[in-house]
């Protein structure tokens, strides 16, 4: 195995990190409006609007092992995966906005399973995505590279997937079409906008050669339940998956509260979404290039906590000074993107640092596996973050009929978006702490799995520490 691919020019690394449109723009608009188009829209209690998207995203959780582990079979092409799972979830995301009728059963098995099957074929379109990196490259600061211009592409699928959906909706209802059908046509032109950068993504690595994965001589295939078994038994992936968990659950909510905040705190209109969120995503676009840079010159770890430390200061000072106009809204999403794109630039290398010391371990090459165990936590505690949300919603006494909310509804949406998001981020900085991959460390695991993959014995002290 080569420890770069000649293959993998400028073009073609471009062509990569546009395919992010295909996960973002489905991840952020449902993140984004799906518990306020069943509230607000379809007219759903928010414990059951919660109960829903925690269903669905379970169903997705659970096909993530499932495709991570496929990944890593001798032969598949995860090319083929992407292509198909990514038109599929194209197509779902039109109708995941469709406006039902009926009672709540209907309403309920209709989303449901929409849903539910728009996260299985996201699942097939992003488990791949992310896991196929290391198999363009095995060079540290090029799989930072590749992780940073998608990072800063990102920036742009963000803000279509949050922005333009309710953009679209306003000027299509102002023109005289009903606003649930307003809803569904905003959906179709969000999945036609991925479509076009997954078949970009597609047809931009389509020849590249990929690094194989190569199965030893007599050994037989490993089943799904031992190799999640024996990954989990990788004590460092525990530090990363806790960071994860707790960094979701504050992003699943403030990104489903920012729509509330805007109305009910800085007394704005959803339409404000679409200028608030600028600040965002200029964030991804000129902290991304500086977080790889950060990350070549000392390592990933550093990075992250520069952008953690600015961002959790910024969040629970906004608490203090208050959320009452669109004004703190945008210092606020400010912080919060500083935040969001350290995480987002970061978080699928810290994926291929894990997969590197599984390999020391093991022998085994399980990145489709790893990658897809993370994400398997990941998006469970999306699902009960959403969950979570809906049920202070209600216990807040939120009411999605009333123009006024009651002043505790206004303030647990005010803390949603402030201390709580940063509290939890701050402890996530002290639970990374504990985490043992440096870009030194890294380069090491990269020497011993490379002589290991030629037959040769060979041990680090360092390394072995690490992987008891």
């Amino acid at each position: 195995m080569s420890s770069s691919n000649l293959t993998l020019t400028t073009r073609k690394k471009m062509g990569y990190a546009t395919g992010i449109f295909g996960d973002s723009i489905i991840y952020v608009c449902f993140y984004t409006y799906f518990m306020i188009f069943l509230t607000d829209v379809v007219g759903i209690n928010p414990v059951l609007a919660g109960t829903m998207s925690l269903v669905s995203v379970c169903v997705d959780a659970i096909t993530d092992p499932i495709m991570g582990w496929l990944l890593d079979r001798p032969g598949i092409n995860p090319k083929k995966f992407m292509l198909y799972g990514g038109i599929c979830e194209c197509i779902c995301i039109a109708f995941l906005f469709f406006p039902v009728g009926g009672g709540d059963v209907a309403k309920f098995i209709f989303y449901v399973s929409v849903t539910s099957l728009m996260w299985v074929a996201y699942t097939c379109y992003a488990i791949p995505y992310y896991a196929i990196v290391p198999r363009l490259t095995q060079n540290y600061d090029e799989q930072t590279q590749l992780r940073g211009w998608a990072g800063a592409v990102n920036a742009l699928a963000n803000y279509t997937g949050g922005v333009a959906p309710i953009v679209v909706v306003t000027i299509l209802a102002g023109s005289g079409m009903e606003y649930g059908r307003s809803w569904w046509c905003s959906g179709a032109l969000m999945g036609a906008i991925a479509l076009v950068f997954v078949l970009t993504n597609y047809f931009s690595i389509k020849d590249v050669e990929l690094i194989k994965v190569e199965a030893h001589e007599g050994e037989k295939a490993e089943n799904i339940f031992k190799t999640y078994g024996n990954i989990l038994k990788l004590k460092p992936l525990w530090i990363l998956l806790i960071f994860v968990i707790l960094f979701t659950l504050s992003n699943v909510m403030v990104t489903s509260n920012q729509t509330y905040l805007l109305i009910y705190c800085a007394g704005s209109s959803a339409d404000a979404l679409s200028t608030t969120t600028i600040f965002s995503q200029a964030c991804f676009l000129i902290v991304s290039p500086i977080v790889s840079r950060l990350s070549a010159k000392w390592d990933r770890k550093v990075a992250l906590f520069i952008c953690f430390t600015i961002s959790v200061i910024g969040q629970i000072a906004m608490k203090f000074v208050g959320i009452d106009s669109v004004v703190d809204v945008y210092v606020l999403c400010i912080f919060c993107g500083i935040g969001l794109a350290g995480y987002w630039t970061l978080f699928y290398s810290f994926c291929y640092d894990m997969a590197a010391l599984d390999t020391y371990k093991s022998g085994k090459d399980r990145t489709g596996s790893v990658t897809a165990i993370v994400n398997f936590f990941f998006k469970a505690a999306n699902a009960v973050g959403l969950q979570i949300f809906g049920i202070v919603l209600a216990m807040t006494g939120y009411d999605a009929a009333a123009e006024v909310q009651s002043q505790s509804a206004v303030n647990a949406i005010e803390s949603i978006s402030s201390s709580v998001v940063g509290i939890l981020m701050a402890v996530c900085l002290a639970v990374m702490v504990f985490y043992p991959v440096t870009k030194k460390v890294y380069e090491k695991l990269t020497i011993a799995n490379e002589k290991q993959k030629k037959g040769e014995t060979f041990h680090q002290p360092e390394l072995d520490k690490i992987v008891k």
